[in-house]
């Protein structure tokens, strides 16, 4: 809502790349992820309505360790909300020199969350371009789309063809100052308000962590003395 109060970005939908698979702790994050954002929608919900597609990544994700990028999972999502032609830009395979991404994501927020955003090469080896282009073309096949490329210089459109449609607006980016230019984390009293702790509420507890020390303080002991012994 920030974004849209600062007229920074304009939305129809939020929609979650969430996987159903991807166990217990998963599904509970992505519970939270829907009551700090009420308007998201998930987006394994989207996929469960294409079952060859949905298969076929539970598959990669469990045995192959691959993974669609999230740009691929939006193609998939409007393929099941009935769009058959898809005209597609950004999604450039991490190919492009420099910063990898669209923004800059050496930011304190990002990091905090993603740690591994700190590092100049911050991309999963579970992403790949050979994955994701194998994953568009399994929607072309199964269920009819068509993809195409909007942008003349991006990789996809040495797989994909160019646009028919011919749109002589030129797209200017427009400098903006004051934007926001990391991720927005809600303030602490919002989790608690919600329910959410970083840990479960009776490890704040201060009588149960002092009986929980007493308990372990025998173990501790021990530890401590057999590591004299090697000193």
């Amino acid at each position: 809502m920030q974004l849209i109060k600062n007229n920074e970005y304009e939305y129809a939908d939020i929609i979650l790349s969430s996987f159903v698979n991807l166990g217990d702790s998963e599904l509970k994050k992505i519970k939270n992820v829907q009551k700090l954002l009420t308007q998201v929608d998930i987006g394994h919900y989207y996929l469960n309505k294409l079952p060859a597609f949905d298969a076929y990544l539970q598959y990669n994700e469990l045995y192959e360790n691959k993974r669609i990028t999230s740009g691929v999972y939006m193609c998939a999502v409007a393929t099941v909300m009935g769009y058959k032609d898809l005209y597609l830009t950004g999604i450039d395979f991490y190919q492009e020199k420099g910063n990898p991404y669209a923004f800059h994501h050496q930011k304190e927020n990002i990091i905090k969350l993603l740690p591994s955003f700190s590092q100049n090469k911050s991309q999963s080896d579970i992403h790949s371009m050979e994955y994701d282009l194998n994953a568009l073309y399994f929607l072309q096949k199964h269920y009819g789309v068509n993809i195409y490329c909007i942008s003349p210089e991006s990789p996809l459109c040495n797989y994909f063809p160019l646009s028919p449609l011919n749109n002589p607006i030129t797209f200017i980016l427009e400098e903006k100052k004051n934007y926001t230019q990391d991720i927005l984390i809600p303030p602490k009293f919002v989790y608690k308000k919600i329910g959410i702790y970083s840990k479960p509420r009776i490890y704040q507890n201060l009588i149960f962590r002092l009986i929980w020390d007493i308990l372990r303080l025998p173990n501790d002991i021990k530890h401590a003395l057999k590591s004299r012994k090697w000193d």
